[in-house]
């Protein structure tokens, strides 16, 4: 099981990190279901379908900080 903000880890702290391999986890979903990840639009549409809560957030908030989570994780390959 994953942590995320609303189940934080022990002792109350928030487990940051493991919020975002939830979210690497729900993009590379995305990418082998065949979405094109780099249209905003497309890919809020689809995660909200299947019921990516993090992809949407983040989508919803800034769509533009979305794109740039994609282009370090996957370009640059920051996450293995």
């Amino acid at each position: 099981m994953y942590m995320t903000e609303s189940t934080p880890a022990p002792g109350g702290t928030e487990r940051k990190g493991l919020v975002m391999s939830e979210l690497h986890i729900e993009i590379s979903e995305l990418i082998a279901a065949g979405v094109n990840v780099y249209d905003p639009e497309e890919t809020l549409r689809i995660a909200t379908a299947r019921g990516y809560q993090l992809v949407v957030r983040v989508i919803e908030h800034d769509p533009t900080r979305f794109l740039s989570i994609v282009a370090a994780w996957f370009e640059q390959e920051v996450v293995a």
